[in-house]
């Protein structure tokens, strides 16, 4: 079993928003509004957009069967490790984007 550590001891930039597991349900990535990553257990660091100018903050984290994906408020899709399959971001809607699911199984 893995051995899991809170945060309290880093400097948040940006709030938590959202977290995803590993496959293997032994670690875990939490991810900040500015897309900054926090790897735990047997969760790989691939990248981040905490050093990026986002249009809209980073509201889900999507695990991948290689890696994950954030997803912003405006639809943005930022991959890492993963495939691209597109994104919202460029459509024109009113709405905001406050959660994305994996289909890990589909591909």
């Amino acid at each position: 079993m893995a051995e899991f550590f809170p945060t309290g001891a880093i400097a948040l930039n940006k709030p938590i928003v959202d977290m995803a597991a590993t496959p293997s349900g032994d670690g875990y990535w939490l991810v900040a509004s500015d897309g900054g990553i926090f790897s735990f257990g047997d969760a790989e660091f691939y990248g981040s957009t905490g050093a990026i100018a986002l249009n809209k903050p980073i509201t889900s984290a999507v695990q991948t069967r290689l890696g994950y994906d954030l997803v912003a408020e405006d639809g943005g899709v930022f991959n890492f490790n993963s495939p691209f399959l597109g994104s919202a971001a460029s459509s024109v809607s009113n709405e905001r984007v406050i959660d994305a699911t994996s289909r890990v199984s589909q591909w």
